[in-house]
């Protein structure tokens, strides 16, 4: 079972695809990409997993805002108390979903100490995990690591002599 269904137009799959990569290195699952299986309906296997999810995100954007699968996903999202509204542009929430408060996205580029992905990914733990959870802390960002070769070369001559090996 994920933990987070993501509702996205497949224009904007890159900006869903970021995001799914930064709650997935918090440790949260998600389901983001639809393969439905041999076998099952599209509509009845999307119900299923907007059923078993623990929040439902919506990006709004431009080329969301338009469509009706995706404005169906938040429908439902909302009427489980489980929706979490994200912009990535400046385009308005359609009709209906102005009342539920966005993350604004539009701004962030991937960076997990960004502010705005910050308070959003607080509120998808906060949903997932419960409101008596703590927090998780952001992981900061990668740091570059030095070679294996450069380590090396910066370790004195005498630490590198093999064991019993007389210069």
């Amino acid at each position: 079972m994920a933990d987070v269904f993501i509702s996205y137009a497949r224009e904007d799959r890159p900006r869903a695809e970021q995001i799914a990569r930064g709650l997935q290195a918090m440790g949260l699952e998600c389901f983001w990409d639809t393969e439905i299986p041999p076998g099952q309906t599209w509509a009845d296997y999307i119900e299923g997993k907007l059923g078993a999810c623990k929040a439902v995100i919506v990006l709004w954007s431009a080329h969301s805002t338009g469509s009706q699968w995706v404005r169906e996903e938040a429908r439902m999202g909302r009427d489980k108390g489980k929706l979490i509204p994200a912009m990535l542009d400046n385009s308005p929430a359609p009709f209906g979903f102005g009342e539920v408060q966005a993350a604004n996205l539009s701004a962030w580029n991937g960076q997990t100490n960004h502010p705005d992905w910050v308070r959003f990914a607080n509120a998808v733990d906060h949903v997932v995990r419960g409101p008596n959870a703590q927090p998780r802390p952001v992981p900061p960002p990668p740091q570059a690591q030095p070679s294996f070769a450069a380590a090396l070369d910066a370790t004195p001559a005498e630490e590198n002599t093999p064991v019993g090996y007389i210069k």
